[in-house]
């Protein structure tokens, strides 16, 4: 790979010309314009792009480990294949982005922004969504493995069958998310917001779900089996077939819950609530 300077690359963007095998590491292209650009199997290992602009950009097989796009607008930006290995991508806008079949690591996504984008077989691993904008988010054969997504803002989420295993959902707000078979298996999901939900067998093992809210999901055939979910609301939901068995729902709310069907044995429902439900 041929290395490349600032304004070599700012040419090849506004010429039209493909990037491709270039050598782009620890490049200082922070403000820089590069709207519209196709970067094809480059290395931007520890460059940084902070406030840059690549609205439309393309980058295929690329790898950024250790870069910095803090703040970039990448709108409509397409990220196919290659590593975001402890990048930093917080505030970055990347509403209507497509990523596709990326393996995303230790990287930075606080209050970014992913309004409406495209995520498929992509490969979360303790990467940071905290504060994040997910709504309307399309989510496809994706995992993001113990990641941190506290606060989030994910409403109308595409999630079904999404992995979420081991992550902090704390205070996130997924109101009428589509979560089918989705996987919060030993989740932190206290006081998060998941109220209007279809998710029919999502599989809450072992989570903690104190205080978090799920009036009028749809939870037919979902396991439970081992949360915490004291004081948490299922005001409404259908909770029909699901396993709660040896679960903890000391003051939780199942006003008008549908509860026919449903596995209890060994749960806790010490001052629970059950006004209307049907059991």
């Amino acid at each position: 790979m041929a290395q490349m300077s600032r304004e070599e690359v700012e040419h090849h963007v506004r010429s039209h010309q493909t990037l491709r095998g270039r050598d782009l590491r620890g490049l200082l292209l922070d403000g820089a314009d590069l709207q519209g650009g196709v970067f094809e199997r480059c290395a931007l290992g520890n460059a940084r792009l902070v406030g840059a602009r690549l609205d439309g950009a393309i980058f295929i097989d690329c790898s950024f480990n250790n870069a910095s796009l803090r703040g970039a607008t990448m709108q409509e930006a397409m990220l196919k294949g290659g590593t975001l290995d402890s990048v930093d991508l917080s505030e970055t806008v990347l509403i209507e982005a497509s990523l596709t079949s990326l393996h995303i690591r230790k990287t930075r996504l606080r209050d970014a922004v992913l309004r409406n984008a495209f995520l498929t077989e992509v490969k979360c691993e303790l990467a940071d969504f905290s504060g994040a904008q997910l709504q309307r988010a399309h989510l496809s054969g994706c995992a993001f493995l113990v990641c941190v997504m506290n606060d989030c803002e994910a409403g109308f989420l595409q999630a079904s069958k999404t992995d979420f295993t081991g992550s902090s959902l704390t205070g996130a707000r997924l109101d009428r998310a589509v979560l089918l078979g989705a996987n919060f298996a030993m989740t932190r999901l206290g006081g998060a917001s998941l109220r209007g939900c279809p998710m029919n067998n999502a599989n809450f093992f072992s989570a903690d779900l104190r205080e978090a809210l799920f009036t009028k999901s749809n939870m037919e055939g979902c396991h439970l089996l081992g949360v915490n979910a004291e004081g948490a609301q299922f005001d409404g939901a259908n909770l029909r077939k699901a396993f709660l068995g040896e679960g903890n729902f000391t003051g939780a709310v199942f006003d008008g819950a549908h509860l026919i069907e449903a596995v209890t044995e060994g749960a806790s429902f010490q001052n629970a609530s059950f006004e209307g439900a049907r059991r």
